[in-house]
């Protein structure tokens, strides 16, 4: 299509929204000063390619406004278009708010994608058109009508600009601005441009060309945080680690000060659902710093959290600057309990006096070889996260069917069978135990529990009756497996 087949075609519009003039700036939604493919409409319309410029339409005229850097580009490229050159800032060229004032009748309406075009802007035209009674309608974006072939919003993956780079954390640049914010007696902030939500998260995006940002909005009060983007340009790990471990503004630290009564009445009050972040590479780097020959990691399953990527980007950052150390990941492929096993394994190879890579082969060969399964009281904590993502579906609680859960040798989390009533769900994970287990007289059995011992403890009974292990152990889940067994979860590795 022709640019002046398309005017033909905008000014058809215009009518059927009684527009007497349209306004087409360069601006995307951020008054970015370069702006992504999709936000091009400008362009598309006048054919004029360079960074700023503005069209208005009219029903008998169009005109462009661009500055002295593309003076001789805009005259080229706006040959035979019918679009007249406004070269910005020199003589007797009218401004903008000039040419509507003198070209539009009273009580007109000026149209145009209010979302692409500033408030100070509209103002400046509202000074001067206001005798005429002239109004504006932001509403229609009718360059969208025209151009079939858009090209859509991007969504390029983000990625996160280490601190070392960025020379601050984001926590820290989000307290300074809530100083700031304090002093300024202001309770919320918006914030629309894109470089400064860069900056203040350390994430970087592709969504502009030659600018390293991506399409969001930030609300930020003195409580919440609230990043307006699409979900699917975060990876997992960044992701949980913008989420926070936490409900609502009330932050958790899974270690020895987490409280499970404190957390768990805080979850049961809220009306949203909790979310859980894995410890950043830092953490990990301070932990293996620790003095230690021998230093091992055990992560929850890297098929369900970012902790284990972490963790390995720790360890190649720590061997870089201490290459003589030895330092060892292990992927659970399991959570909760199941890590708990596999540290007393690890445990009781280093008090045998193995070499560190025999404790490596032979930790790897035992998590091969273990098995989790479990019971909860509900699914929604690992549903909302989407920890069930693998899953096509799960039974209704409508019969108060229970699901009995377990894990794939790669740790993902599937459904080993169901069972009406939490007394018979645990009964049937007991039989999934005794077919699925082989060797128990040589393993461990781990139950781990929240908030609901004597269920634990009748559960042990349960499988002593029918089997024999090594040992037994009962254990109380702390943050992370607290948060998604929920009260009166039933976790078992074994």
């Amino acid at each position: 299509m022709r640019i002046d087949e398309k005017l033909t075609r905008l000014r058809e519009l215009m009518n059927e929204n009684s527009f007497s003039a349209y306004i087409i700036p360069t601006d995307d939604f951020h008054s970015s000063e370069y702006v992504g493919d999709y936000f091009k409409a400008r362009e598309y319309m006048s054919g004029f390619t360079g960074s700023a410029g503005t069209l208005v339409v009219l029903q008998d005229k169009a005109a462009l406004w661009t500055d002295g850097r593309y003076f001789l580009q805009a005259a080229r490229q706006l040959q035979g278009s019918t679009i007249e050159l406004m070269r910005s800032g020199q003589p007797d060229v009218p401004k903008i708010e000039e040419y509507l004032e003198k070209n539009l009748g009273e009580k007109t309406v000026i149209g145009f994608d209010g979302r692409t075009v500033t408030k100070r802007f509209v103002e400046t035209i509202g000074d001067k058109t206001d005798a005429k009674q002239i109004s504006f309608d932001g509403s229609k974006d009718l360059v969208d009508v025209i151009w079939t072939d858009r090209p859509p919003l991007s969504k390029k993956p983000v990625w996160e600009l280490h601190v070392k780079y960025a020379g601050k954390s984001r926590e820290d640049k989000i307290k300074e601005v809530r100083a700031k914010m304090q002093e300024e007696k202001a309770d919320q902030l918006l914030v629309t441009a894109l470089d400064e939500i860069a900056w203040l998260f350390n994430l970087r995006g592709g969504d502009i060309a030659h600018t390293p940002v991506f399409l969001s909005y930030l609300l930020l009060t003195k409580e919440q945080i609230t990043l307006f983007a699409h979900e699917e340009i975060f990876p997992v790990q960044i992701l949980e680690r913008l989420t926070q471990e936490g409900v609502d503004d009330y932050h958790v630290v899974d270690d020895e000060s987490f409280c499970q009564a404190e957390f768990l009445q805080k979850v049961k009050e809220s009306p949203n659902c909790p979310k859980s972040a894995c410890p950043s590479p830092q953490k990990y780097y301070d932990a293996y710093n620790s003095g230690a020959g021998h230093v091992y990691a055990v992560t929850l399953s890297a098929q369900l959290s970012g902790s284990y990527n972490s963790a390995q980007t720790a360890r190649q950052m720590f061997l870089d600057q201490y290459p003589d150390r030895k330092v060892h990941v292990f992927n659970s492929c399991s959570a909760s309990v199941g890590e708990t096993l596999i540290a007393m394994k690890i445990q009781e190879l280093e008090e045998a006096g193995h070499a560190f890579e025999e404790i490596v082969e032979r930790t790897e060969s035992y998590i091969s070889s273990q098995q989790t399964f479990f019971v909860l009281e509900t699914l929604e904590t690992l549903r909302k996260n989407g920890r069930l993502s693998n899953l096509k579906a799960l039974v209704a609680n409508v019969l108060k069917i229970k699901p009995v859960m377990g894990a794939t040798p790669d740790g993902l989390i599937c459904q080993l069978g169901q069972a009406q009533g939490m007394n018979k769900a645990l009964e049937r994970m007991v039989k999934e135990i005794m077919q699925r287990t082989k060797d128990r007289e040589e393993r461990i059995l781990g139950i781990a529990h929240c908030n609901c011992l004597k269920r634990a403890q009748k559960v042990k009974e349960q499988i002593e009756k029918l089997m024999h292990f090594k040992d037994i152990v009962i254990l109380d889940t702390a943050g992370v497996s607290s948060m998604y067994a929920n009260d009166g979860g039933i976790i078992i590795a074994v």
